[in-house]
């Protein structure tokens, strides 16, 4: 069997996953990819905070600029606090027990399709959050006055854990595979978290 890797970004007055990448590796690209497609699908407005935890992928240069250049504001977690992080630990224990446990993933390519699809039409349209007044994030966001608003109030929260898939015996076919509530201002805040590790069950083949 082999790991792979989910990051994803959600929106932290929505709880919308507006930003995630899977692949085979760790390293700072992974992280890299799903920010930029959060901040493609959320523009980004003067006084926004990226809030992160230790991570060396947030501290790399190249992820840095990416903030730097857009003007967003750079933050990170205390150190050993998870609490920092509940939001996207929330999101990911939802993912973990509605898709990930459910499956065995046997591909890279059955993994990205399965959960991109839970992402991006069960957990953005259709499930329910206490937070939102028992909406779904799709929905709330259609009740959001102004684009100035949403700005206001944007935040993401970004994660990354790692899946086991089994490898295929075929060497034709062989694949190497590869997060307290915080409080956050009207400005916004970007959460991130690594290390979450998910197990899949191994599949003997």
């Amino acid at each position: 069997s082999e790991w792979i890797y989910l990051a994803v970004v959600l929106d932290a007055y929505s709880r919308r996953c507006i930003g995630w990448a899977l692949d085979r590796t760790l390293e700072a690209d992974l992280a890299i990819r799903a920010l930029q497609q959060a901040m493609a699908k959320r523009p980004v407005q003067y006084g926004l905070v990226h809030h992160s935890d230790r991570g060396v992928q947030y501290a790399s240069n190249t992820y840095v600029e990416i903030l730097k250049d857009a003007g967003v504001h750079i933050s990170m977690s205390r150190r050993g606090n998870p609490y920092d992080n509940a939001k996207a630990e929330s999101f990911m224990k939802t993912l973990k027990y509605e898709e990930v446990y459910l499956y065995e993933y046997e591909s890279l390519d059955e993994a990205r399709q399965r959960i991109g699809f839970f992402i991006d039409t069960t957990y953005n349209q259709k499930r329910l959050h206490s937070a939102l007044d028992y909406r779904p994030p799709a929905e709330f966001e259609q009740d959001v006055p102004s684009p100035i608003t949403i700005a206001f109030h944007l935040g993401y929260f970004f994660k990354i854990f790692k899946i086991e898939i089994p490898k295929i015996l075929n060497p034709l076919d062989w694949f190497s595979f590869p997060t307290k509530e915080i409080i956050f201002s009207f400005l916004g805040i970007f959460f991130t978290q690594i290390g979450a590790n998910v197990q899949l069950s191994n599949i003997d083949k």
